[in-house]
């Protein structure tokens, strides 16, 4: 029993290490949702045109974007791929999408060009609808940031409450 008590806080303190990590993964998610959904009234409907690709690989994992014009500017896109379908290489990316490609998005010059998890809250590979499932992804991202967290804490105070009824259990025996 004494096994399973000390199993249970160990436990208890490993969901909490792994909630922390989750929101803070989700939180960046959260955090560009956040922001579109501020800014949400300077998107404008455009068209990014392909002049370069990149693809870079490190410790086993591939980035890449697309460099390309939109409303006159250089900016660069992150697109998106099913996954096990992701390029490779550059002349992965630039079949997918050559040069000269125009490819519609949202687009708000305003909005910062950060990107957390491949996802820019400037320039957005969508069409008009893409709004229709913001609140969607606004919910899914938020539920993923703020539920771990409260819930392993909550399960870590139960494993510390057992265990401290049970170190107050005394065992006394009775004269037969």
């Amino acid at each position: 029993m004494r096994n399973l008590r000390q199993s249970l806080d160990l436990l208890s303190k490993v969901l909490i290490l792994f909630a922390v990590i989750l929101t803070l993964i989700h939180g960046m998610t959260f955090w560009t949702r956040l922001t579109i959904r501020q800014h949400r009234a300077n998107y404008r409907q455009g068209k990014f045109v392909v002049t370069d690709a990149s693809v870079t690989r490190y410790e086993g994992n591939v980035d890449y974007d697309l460099t390309g014009t939109v409303a006159g500017r250089e900016e660069h896109l992150f697109p998106q791929f099913p996954r096990g379908s992701e390029p490779r290489n550059k002349a992965d990316l630039l079949r997918a999408y050559p040069l000269g490609t125009e490819i519609s998005v949202i687009y708000n010059p305003d909005a910062p060009s950060t990107v957390f998890n491949g996802e820019s809250s400037r320039l957005i590979q969508a069409g008009k609808s893409y709004f229709d499932e913001e609140p969607r992804r606004f919910r899914d991202a938020a539920l993923k940031t703020f539920v771990p967290l409260p819930l392993a804490i909550i399960f870590f105070l139960i494993a510390r409450y057992a265990n401290k009824q049970h170190s107050n259990i005394k065992v006394t025996s009775e004269p037969a």
